[in-house]
């Protein structure tokens, strides 16, 4: 197949479907898939490595989203309750929404069943470009800690808000200085 042939249907596999009347966005968009796919098509050569041409599309949407921009604050008066508590109509206090059933003082309450603790997720790391682009990666602290994703065997309350993954900072060790030193 020769040059056009080849962008043609590889244009086919995966388009930016958006549909509109106004003839200007059409023609950016299927500009951006050309480029996607000459990018492709020019990674491919010059590399030994695979990837697919929708993951090559991900990588670059992803690197695009994520590279090079502070991340947005939450603004606005900030809410009272938690999001699943319902509140009443007079106010922003929770109501009573006690479920059970009703037992004599003779009786004790039947014992709860503990709730199996799941395993750890395997997080998914960033692109390289997007943890070492140095812009926003900031410590926040969650109730919940997992497994340290810098190679490490520690837990950690840590995560990064940016890369979505925790990491260890303590005295002893600074994971997060070095997992976005890569």
């Amino acid at each position: 197949m020769g040059g056009v042939d080849l962008l043609d249907s590889l244009l086919g596999l995966y388009r930016i479907k958006i549909s509109s009347r106004q003839w200007y966005k059409k023609i950016f968009f299927h500009l951006v898939d050309m480029c996607a796919v000459n990018a492709w098509l020019l990674w491919r050569r010059k590399t030994d490595l695979y990837m697919s041409l929708f993951d090559f599309e991900l990588a670059i949407s992803e690197h695009y989203c994520k590279a090079g921009k502070s991340i947005s604050r939450k603004r606005g008066r900030p809410s009272i309750n938690n999001p699943g508590t319902p509140t009443s109509s007079r106010g922003n206090t929770p109501t009573s929404t006690r479920t059970g059933t009703l037992t004599s003082r003779n009786e004790s309450p039947a014992p709860r069943k503990r709730a199996r603790k799941t395993p750890a997720k395997v997080q998914d790391l960033p692109l390289n470009s997007v943890r070492s682009d140095k812009i926003d990666h900031l410590p926040i602290y969650q109730k919940n800690r997992q497994l340290c994703q810098n190679d490490c065997s520690l837990c950690s309350h840590i995560k990064c808000e940016k890369c979505d993954v925790f990491l260890c900072l303590n005295e002893k060790r600074n994971c997060l200085r070095e997992f976005h030193l890569v």
